[in-house]
C-alpha cells in the first residue's frame, strides 16, 4: 500500500492546476481538474488519479490487489459525480453567460 501512496502523490504533483497555464487549458479539461481537485473526497480523489494514472480497471485492480469487479464498483460511483458535478458546472456558466 506504500507503494500506491508514493503513486498517488507523484500522480498528484502532475495533475495540479498551474495558475499561469489555467486559462489556456479548454474548458472540459479546467472544469474536470476542478472538480476532482475540489468537490472529491481524499479517497476519490486518489482513486480516480490512480486510475488515470493505470488507464484501465484491471491495470488499477493489479496495483491494487483487487478484482476488476471490485475496483469498477468503487470506481463508477466516482465517475458518475464527476460527470454529474461537470455537466452542473457547465450548465452554471452557460447561464451566466446568458
Amino acid at each position: 500500500m506504500n507503494d500506491v501512496l508514493r503513486d498517488y502523490k507523484e500522480i498528484r504533483k502532475d495533475f495540479e492546476i498551474d495558475d499561469s497555464i489555467f486559462n489556456a487549458e479548454p474548458d472540459k479539461v479546467r472544469r474536470i481538474k476542478e472538480i476532482v481537485l475540489n468537490r472529491l473526497d481524499q479517497v476519490e480523489r486518489t482513486l480516480i488519479l490512480l486510475y488515470a494514472d493505470c488507464g484501465s480497471l484491471r491495470d488499477l485492480g493489479k496495483r491494487l490487489g483487487m478484482s476488476y469487479g471490485s475496483v469498477k464498483r468503487v470506481l463508477d460511483p466516482i465517475k458518475e459525480k464527476i460527470l454529474k458535478e461537470y455537466y452542473e458546472m457547465t450548465a452554471k456558466e452557460i447561464k451566466e453567460r446568458l
